[in-house]
């Protein structure tokens, strides 16, 4: 790889947004720090933490020169990587989520293939997902497999290939690229603007999307990076995710719509806003939220029309009712005769 560096420039930029993430923190710095092959530098960004996240950083400083803390009012994932990107040193920026972690020879093997593959854009690695509510780890979800699978793809090393073409229209189907496994060059992520701060969740989604057309991406299949699910992770599918990933699709589905070579996307773009939607109403209907359930579904109506979700909301709305009636009718059952008292 022909990059001339000083010795004290940094070739990758690790960047962690981490937001009251003293729980695993340590946990993720720790893996960062057991590469000793590239020359590299960690910058963590606190995101407004109130617990000890700021002196795990500190602490984590004293003990290796290569960890810096970056300190910003909270303003979500997609704020904390953008102080992360502006600050970068290194040619390249690699993302690790709080949460997570890596797998050992992750970073060299990244920059293998950018070496190997010189058209590559951007790097992204197979992954385990470990869930900590049911103690089981697995690789990528069978659509997720399926997906990568059928990508048009060039094999450049054993365990590297170039996708071919334009990734958006797979994307759509499935976000199979994790941000904890993804490494980009700085150049680029500040040519695309960096991650949409507008944006509560699926941020990376979008991010990818909008590199999509732009770059060729290429993907290393093996597992080098070790994605955690928590019970309150954001990622777990409730009413705040769904609502986070309608609102990335749906600026995709405005980008595409002004973008006449893109119009083969905005059929499958918006079939998949309506199931997302559909998803969203069955949330609030397992919450009892009725009148959220149709909130949704009215928004749904803009991008087509689902009879399942009409049934959803029927159901969110008349459900409760048998129950009530249910429970009246048990009451007036197990209500003992009252006779009159004695004369």
């Amino acid at each position: 790889m022909e990059v001339t560096l000083r010795n004290d420039t940094p070739l990758v930029t690790v960047v962690i947004p981490a937001y009251n993430a003293e729980k695993t923190l340590e946990r993720a710095i720790v893996s960062v720090l057991l590469e000793t092959s590239i020359p590299f530098e960690l910058i963590v960004v606190d995101d407004g933490s109130t617990d000890s996240t700021p002196q795990l950083i500190d602490a984590a400083a004293q003990v290796d020169k290569r960890v810096r803390r970056i300190s910003r009012p909270n303003g979500h994932v997609a704020a904390a990587c953008n102080t992360g990107i502006h600050a970068a040193r290194g040619q390249y920026v690699a993302f690790l989520e709080a949460d997570d972690e890596w797998l050992p020879g992750k970073l060299r093997q990244q920059l293998e293939v950018f070496e190997c593959g010189p058209s590559a854009g951007a790097v992204f690695t197979n992954f385990y997902n470990h869930d900590e509510v049911t103690n089981t780890t697995e690789l990528l979800s069978e659509q997720q497999q399926h997906v990568l699978g059928a990508l048009p793809k060039k094999r450049i090393t054993e365990h590297a290939v170039i996708i071919d073409g334009d990734l958006r229209s797979h994307l759509i189907e499935s976000n199979f690229i994790l941000r904890s496994s993804m490494m980009i060059p700085r150049s680029l992520l500040l040519e695309v603007g960096g991650s949409d701060e507008s944006l509560r969740g699926d941020d990376d989604w979008d991010l990818w999307f909008r590199m999509g057309g732009k770059v060729r991406f290429a993907y290393l299949d093996q597992p080098l990076a070790l994605r955690h699910k928590r019970s309150d992770s954001m990622s777990r599918p409730s009413p705040q995710w769904y609502t986070a990933v309608i609102r990335s699709r749906t600026k995709a589905l405005e980008s595409v719509a002004q973008t006449p070579a893109l119009r083969d996307l905005l059929y499958p773009l918006r079939r998949q806003v309506c199931h997302l939607h559909r998803s969203l109403i069955l949330s609030h209907v397992k919450r009892w939220e009725w009148w959220r359930a149709c909130k949704a579904l009215v928004a749904e109506l803009q991008f087509g029309f689902d009879p399942l979700s009409f049934l959803l909301v029927g159901f969110g709305v008349l459900g409760p009712i048998p129950f009530t009636v249910r429970r009246i009718v048990r009451g007036c059952l197990n209500c003992p005769n009252k006779l009159p008292a004695d004369q």
